[in-house]
């Protein structure tokens, strides 16, 4: 599952984000999850609020949350996210606005500050960590020795 997702997941469950050397989202608390077949939701404008601050430090929530679901380590975890603020980061550097999917977009101001403009609400499943490609090779690692076994016998 790819960073931004697992980011928009944990503002809508947690009701707050915080992004190292970027900042805050908080969502209000007034916002309900609309149910999965409901295709025709619209996030209401003022549901997503951002507050800049680029001494924001790690959010340890975030990177458990990650681990949780990637079924990565935690340095490997913090990685990723470093990985891809610093994209973030890059993107804003050379004016470009920085889109968070199920989030909303940031922009670079000429004082160096970000601004936010919410986005459109994605529907975002849960992974429990079950990763099909995971299974996969614990399977084949598995069906290896099997398989070679009966070339040998034969």
């Amino acid at each position: 599952m790819k960073i931004e997702q697992l980011l928009a997941q944990h503002l809508y469950q947690a009701k707050e984000l915080t992004l190292q050397g970027v900042g805050k989202f908080t969502l209000t608390d007034d916002f309900v999850l609309p149910a999965e077949n409901d295709k025709d939701f619209v996030m209401p404008a003022n549901a997503i609020s951002f507050e800049y601050n680029n001494k924001a430090t790690e959010d340890d929530a975030l990177i458990k949350y990650i681990v949780e679901h990637t079924r990565k380590i935690k340095p490997l975890a913090s990685a990723d996210l470093d990985s891809y603020l610093t994209l973030c980061k890059q993107f804003l550097n050379i004016g470009k606005p920085f889109v968070i999917e199920g989030i909303g977009t940031l922009e670079k101001s000429q004082p160096g500050e970000f601004h936010f403009t919410a986005g459109q609400f994605v529907h975002t499943k849960a992974d429990n960590g079950s990763n099909t490609a995971v299974k996969e090779k614990v399977e084949m690692k598995f069906l290896l020795p099997v398989n070679l076994k009966k070339k040998i016998a034969q």
